[in-house]
């Protein structure tokens, strides 16, 4: 079964990059037959993914999450599942074609520290440690998705600056939409990550007897950038390119949190993380 979820897990890959191709030969071409593929090839990766998951599930009998490379699956899976949700409502395929490469990315960076299933250790046990995982990961895959959206926003704008015009800058979806989407998805975000923060503050109490661990400080400046973001566009009215910039900024720091200070504080206590 563990080799089944590998070759899955492979597969899964390799849908996401023809999707990618056929993305981007939809944006190029305008070909109403790849932009249909494309979103086939995605859906298709996504169930493939669902599967490899399962069939970890399945080996390890507990629920997944608590290494690396479970976290990092599971959070592409949910990208991928919340860009499906967006391009059914808005027909956004242009965000597919960064979404899919950027998927590859972070499933070949996940294998990177992949392990065979077996018992997690006790400090990651419990149900209210797998609801600090689920909420954790939806974060992380709105944030994704609002910085993605951000990128292409600040191509389009930037598009719009230039005095000459660009035939392919100039099929990115609207300013007005591409705001939109990365405010609802900060939105999303935002909300879990606060119950990221808090019950990883509370299981941090629990286990190490404070709530101000390195993890825990990080993602509050996380959370605080998010706020900023909110209450700027709020109360001042902050829209466009310094939404854009600030939703890359979060992004950054949620990597960081990933790939800097979770390895850090897995090797200073003993685990895998």
């Amino acid at each position: 079964m563990e080799k089944v979820s590998v070759f899955l897990f492979w597969l899964a890959i390799f849908a996401y990059a023809a999707a990618f191709v056929l993305y981007a030969d939809h944006f190029i071409s305008r070909r109403l037959t790849t932009g249909t593929l494309a979103t086939i090839a995605t859906v298709c990766g996504g169930a493939i993914q669902a599967g490899s998951l399962f069939f970890r599930w399945f080996v390890s009998k507990q629920s997944l999450g608590a290494s690396a490379y479970e976290s990092l699956a599971i959070v592409v899976w949910f990208v991928i599942v919340g860009y499906l949700v967006i391009e059914y409502f808005l027909n956004l395929k242009t965000l597919g074609m960064f979404i899919t490469p950027l998927a590859c990315i972070f499933l070949v960076k996940a294998w990177n520290y992949y392990h065979p299933p077996g018992p997690r250790i006790e400090v990651l046990q419990g149900s209210f440690i797998d609801a600090h995982f689920m909420s954790m990961f939806v974060a992380s895959a709105a944030l994704t998705i609002a910085a993605g959206t951000a990128v292409l926003y600040l191509l389009q704008e930037w598009h719009f600056k230039r005095r000459k015009s660009n035939s392919f800058l100039g099929r990115l979806p609207s300013l007005q939409v591409l705001d939109d989407v990365e405010c609802k998805s900060v939105i999303v975000g935002f909300l879990f990550l606060t119950t990221t923060l808090v019950t990883g503050a509370i299981r941090a109490h629990q286990v190490w007897g404070t709530f101000f661990d390195a993890i825990v400080m990080a993602t509050f400046l996380t959370w605080v950038i998010y706020v900023f973001y909110l209450l700027l566009r709020v109360a001042v009215g902050w829209r466009g390119k310094r939404s854009a910039v600030l939703a890359l900024v979060g992004f950054f720091f949620i990597m960081s949190i990933r790939f800097l200070i979770v390895p850090y504080m897995s090797f200073l206590h003993g685990f895998r993380g």
